[in-house]
């Protein structure tokens, strides 16, 4: 399933609007209509990434158009001010139900200033398909989301959603494998396949966060804003990210977005779980996320330059608590850890994102989990564990409609993200907090969006990744560096380590989706998808599937 479920909080202070977003899926239609739309609506700057708040100096109106009802509803309608009770143009008394397209029931104060609002929508995804000849898939999602705001001083969002799912059987390989499915955290199974594996995954999936402004000046753009909750988040500007990604389930945290000028600092606290097989009435052990991230921006008439720094910390302690010392929100985090005694696991990160002239925007990410220059020119010390990114988008925008293309190359070396204790590795419910893939892999990912002027309910989304992966042999066996979750002291050599050493493994895999809006967030969806494994696992499947959806994005697993 797409990993984030709808996630939006509203925020607001002395009248003017700052939106956070985290749940927008890397590749989502989602993701692509609000890139286009903000640069459409402002050309001349350029867009940064959707877990960063947007800000006043963006524009009232660019602040509207990547709002709620905006990025799902059409690129370009009249409708993204009127739409939105929480726009400061739209003082149209239309509460109750279906007073607006986009909402099932909305109410809002009217006020022009310090106005509060409350949404409530429903939330289906009924979904079919076939994977070869006799093999079912199936989706059926029911929920409902409330959103809202309180004086434009404390905003608020949470999600509830019972799902049962047959998916493709990748997916089912790994939650049989890891004993989660991708992105998600408790579930129980549905059917048997003639053995004890089940056919289809039955879940309950909550999300929900309040944020609130503690500081905001609307004239200078400067502010501090709080939130806290459920959720997940993705730090980069790629399809994929090798800092914080969106390839593992929710978590409680506290963060705060900073931004003074052309300068703008995250910091994130998360409650993470180690694994344990999920039995129910049993408490899962705690570890704890801690990491930050400074980002400076430089403008020019043409382009625009984003450099990045992040740290990240994974610790945990024998009575389950959280070290103090980590609650510092300035302090270079690797400094607590070397004085603590090293015992956590600490990470690096560096990106860059540049926007250059005719709407191509290039972009890159370098992570050091540990790093000795001396030893990568010998070349082959196993703890050497670093990985990057870079990636190029082409934003289209023509007379025949407006669209995006993506192409992306990640490379991470053998056992980054692992540590000595499998409980401070860099995961969360047995999953990748970085890249699904883990590590000791190379993949290019690929993506384009289009969705024409003269239908412009009508969207196209193609989406593909080549990789290969060096493997282990068998679950438990030899640890080549694939997968982060286990013991690096029980790696196979010092020296020597290459890429993809271990058992070659190969991923191809194609999508290919089209949605047709019925009416505002009602869509028809039709998709096709090839996918073929060779090395450790052989597979060769082909799927198609259609579906209707209401107030929900699209399924999509590409890994």
């Amino acid at each position: 399933m797409l990993r984030q479920l709808l996630l939006l909080v509203f925020l607001f202070a002395l009248g003017e609007t700052a939106a956070q977003y985290s749940w927008y899926e890397p590749g989502s239609w989602q993701e692509s209509q609000l890139i286009i739309t903000r640069d459409a609506i402002n050309a001349n700057r350029f867009a940064p990434r959707v877990w960063m708040p947007l800000s006043a100096k963006i524009g009232l109106t660019d602040t509207i158009a990547a709002s709620h009802g905006a990025v799902r509803g059409i690129s370009f309608s009249p409708y993204f001010k009127t739409d939105n009770p929480e726009s400061a143009d739209n003082k149209e008394q239309k509460n109750g139900f279906f007073a607006r397209k986009g909402m099932f029931y909305s109410w809002s104060d009217n006020q022009s200033k310090d106005r509060s609002t409350l949404v409530i929508n429903p939330i289906i995804n009924m979904g079919v398909g076939v994977a070869g000849y006799d093999k079912p898939l199936m989706h059926n999602v029911r929920g409902i989301e409330v959103r809202g705001n309180i004086k434009q001083k404390l905003g608020f969002y949470t999600r509830v959603t019972e799902n049962q799912t047959y998916f493709p059987e990748y997916v089912n390989r790994y939650r049989d494998t890891f004993g989660v499915v991708p992105g998600l955290a408790w579930w129980k199974g549905i059917g048997k396949n003639g053995g004890t594996a089940s056919l289809g995954t039955d879940y309950l999936q909550s999300v929900g966060y309040i944020s609130a402004a503690l500081i905001n000046n609307a004239a200078s753009s400067n502010y501090l804003i709080m939130s806290a909750g459920h959720d997940r988040f993705f730090i980069g500007q790629g399809y994929r990210s090798l800092i914080l990604g969106n390839a593992s389930a929710p978590f409680g945290f506290l963060k705060f977005n900073t931004k003074i000028g052309p300068f703008q600092y995250q910091n994130i606290y998360g409650q993470l779980n180690g694994y344990a097989p999920l039995t129910g009435n049993t408490l899962l052990p705690k570890k704890y996320l801690t990491m930050h991230r400074g980002s400076l921006e430089f403008e020019g008439d043409y382009s625009t330059l984003e450099i990045g720094f992040s740290e990240m910390i994974i610790h945990h302690r024998d009575q389950g608590n959280f070290d103090l010392d980590y609650l510092n929100p300035i302090i270079f985090y690797r400094s607590i850890e070397a004085n603590a005694g090293s015992k956590d696991n600490a990470l690096m990160a560096f990106d860059v994102a540049y926007k250059l002239p005719f709407r191509w925007r290039f972009y890159g990410q370098a992570v050091l989990d540990e790093f000795k220059l001396n030893e990568v020119k010998k070349g082959g010390w196993w703890a050497n564990k670093f990985g990057w990114q870079l990636g190029l988008m082409r934003i289209i925008r023509g007379r025949l409609g407006n669209g995006l293309v993506q192409v992306e190359r990640n490379l991470v070396r053998p056992y980054t993200y692992s540590h000595s204790d499998p409980l401070n590795s860099y995961t969360h419910y047995n999953q990748p907090l970085a890249h699904p893939l883990g590590s000791n892999f190379q993949e290019w990912c690929m993506r384009g969006f289009f969705q024409p002027k003269s239908m412009d309910k009508l969207r196209f989304q193609w989406a593909g990744m080549l990789a290969k992966q060096g493997n282990d042999p068998w679950r438990g066996g030899l640890n080549y560096g694939a997968d982060p979750r286990r013991d690096n002291d029980f790696r196979v050599a010092d020296n020597g380590v290459k890429m993809l050493q271990g058992v070659a493994s190969e991923i191809r895999s194609f999508r290919l989706d089209m949605a047709y809006m019925v009416y505002h967030n009602l869509n028809l969806d039709f998709g096709l998808q090839w996918r073929k494994e060779t090395g450790l696992y052989q597979s060769n499947a082909t799927w198609i599937h259609a579906g209707l959806r209401w107030n929900i994005e699209p399924v999509n697993n590409l890994f």
